[in-house]
């Protein structure tokens, strides 16, 4: 997996059964802990809700002297907005009639029977610090729609995070990643990066190449990856 501080290696190990009580319900899930190389995240557990779909209800994490914890508030399909079809002229013209032209392809909005989330699907998550029952931040993952972006078939993940309350208070974070990915493997070949923490302000765009193993950056340096590198948002998915 690929991040703004470099590379990390994730292992991923199913730990056991657990039953979880979230806002949106109760959850039989499936336990797995998750172990991040370079992470100040340390005992990472993700919880992921036992049926077809898969869906982390509640994340929790050490992080400095604390408790990190990311519980599932709500989860919806926005119906993505309608993809335009061209209008045929149909004015009459002298002269012969012009070969017909045709239209563009766009790939099918249909769901791939593969995934285990649908297009349109949003996740939100509220973020509490410690022993604290006040939600200190909420993200919110969005399958924005599926079609040709940058000249390639691909999927629009969408991450937006901000900081809420009494820590907005004292600390200004609003973070936005948005990964277009290819519909087979999930795998990122743009991900765009604009993440706003305090006083720090940083806006990065990657273009991947998978088959060669690498990801050129806009701010600079060409970056060696392991081939099938994920980025945070085709990771989560």
């Amino acid at each position: 997996m690929h991040g703004e501080g470099g590379d990390y290696h994730v292992e991923l190990k199913v730990t056991g059964r657990e039953t979880v009580n979230t806002n949106v319900g109760s959850f039989n899930t499936i336990v797995a802990k998750l172990r991040v190389s370079n992470s100040p995240l340390r005992n990472v557990r993700v919880y992921f809700s036992d049926d077809e779909r898969h869906v982390p209800v509640l994340i929790t994490a050490e992080i400095g002297d604390g408790d990190l914890r990311a519980e599932l508030a709500a989860s919806e399909i926005v119906k993505p907005p309608p993809v335009a079809t061209p209008t045929p002229d149909t004015s009459v013209r002298p002269g012969p009639i012009p070969a017909a032209t045709p239209a563009p392809t766009v790939a099918p909005a249909a769901n791939n029977a593969d995934w285990p989330f649908k297009i349109g699907e949003q996740l939100n998550y509220q973020i509490f610090v410690g022993p604290n029952p006040t939600p200190m931040g909420i993200a919110s993952f969005h399958v924005k729609g599926r079609q040709k972006y940058f000249d390639r078939e691909g999927v629009n993940l969408s991450v937006f995070a901000h900081t809420t309350n009494a820590l907005a208070q004292v600390f200004t974070a609003r973070d936005q990643i948005d990964s277009y990915v290819d519909p087979g493997g999930l795998l990122p070949y743009r991900t765009v990066m604009n993440l706003i923490e305090g006083r720090r302000r940083f806006n990065q765009t990657l273009m991947w190449n998978q088959e060669a193993g690498i990801a050129n950056s806009d701010l600079g340096p060409r970056l060696e990856i392991p081939v099938g590198t994920h980025d945070y948002l085709s990771f989560f998915y």
